[in-house]
């Protein structure tokens, strides 16, 4: 029987300034790099509940009892 992971963390977002000439312009993103950590848990049978990054302040357990009911946590990046 697999263990019951939370992951909390591992995305981000970014923001790019570019300069051409006289020309300057922002870009934006989100990403998530959870993904291969969380396939390679998921395949060897344990079970894993992905919090973002942006989303810790509000879905975090902040209780002992909350965070009793697994048995791994993982905080990546927060």
């Amino acid at each position: 029987m697999g263990l019951k992971i939370l992951l909390a963390g591992e995305s981000w977002t970014s923001l790019g300034l570019h300069l051409k000439g006289f020309s300057i312009y922002t870009t934006g993103g989100y990403e998530e790099g959870g993904k291969p950590l969380i396939e390679a848990l998921e395949k060897q049978g344990h079970s894993v509940t992905y919090i973002p990054n942006h989303l810790v302040p509000s879905q975090f357990p902040n209780t002992v009892e909350g965070l009793s009911g697994y048995d791994a946590i993982i905080l990546s990046d927060i």
